[in-house]
């Protein structure tokens, strides 16, 4: 029995909300990936195609504060890759009565931020890669039980502890539907899938 085991991204408070079990889906691709001590003793890592799928959304809406999630699968999320995207001041960006699509820059000290976690490729890796040199739109970005999220985001990946651009021309889609459920409670029959990590 699958569970709504909601761990939201970079951190562990119950979610709110979730979106999987088959009701979306999106893809995160780029060119060059670079990551120094990938294994942990000083060897770089390099993708020069990277990809990976996305079919599972959990967010965290906590004071004014959104946090989304997106990952290969629901469970397992201190080892999987996955897309993070942080929207602080959200009611200003995406007010709840807000139903045509926006756009705005994302960069790695601004309101909206994104980052990428590599713990299935590199999980010794310790440093942040976060999103620069962006923009994300939404397309839809309906909050309630039965909405919807979806959307597109273009940018370059930062390593912020170097300072580095460690990725370029990256891109990212995401479609899921919103589904109002309780942390860990049931909410499909049936196996977990394989862990997917592109």
């Amino acid at each position: 029995m699958w569970l709504n085991n909601c761990i939201a991204a970079f951190g562990a408070a119950a979610c709110l909300m979730i979106a999987g079990c088959e009701q979306g889906s999106g893809r995160v691709w780029g060119t060059g990936l670079t990551v120094q001590h990938c294994d942990g003793l000083g060897q770089p890592e390099t993708w020069q195609d990277f990809d990976l799928t996305l079919r599972f959304m959990a967010f965290e809406l906590e004071l004014d504060v959104l946090t989304l999630r997106f990952a290969p699968v629901f469970h397992e999320s201190h080892r999987t890759d996955q897309l993070g995207i942080t929207i602080s001041d959200v009611s200003r960006y995406a007010p709840a009565d807000r139903s045509e699509p926006f756009t705005t820059p994302v960069e790695f000290d601004s309101d909206i931020r994104a980052g990428l976690v590599l713990f299935a490729r590199c999980p010794r890796f310790a440093d942040n890669l976060m999103a620069t040199n962006g923009t994300v739109t939404f397309e839809q970005f309906l909050l309630y039980d039965g909405g919807h999220i979806r959307g597109t985001m273009a940018f370059d990946v930062l390593n912020t502890r170097t300072g580095e651009i460690v990725g370029t021309d990256f891109g990212a889609e995401f479609d899921f539907d919103v589904n109002q459920g309780t942390p860990y409670s049931p909410f499909s029959e049936g196996k977990p899938p394989t862990l997917v990590t592109d």
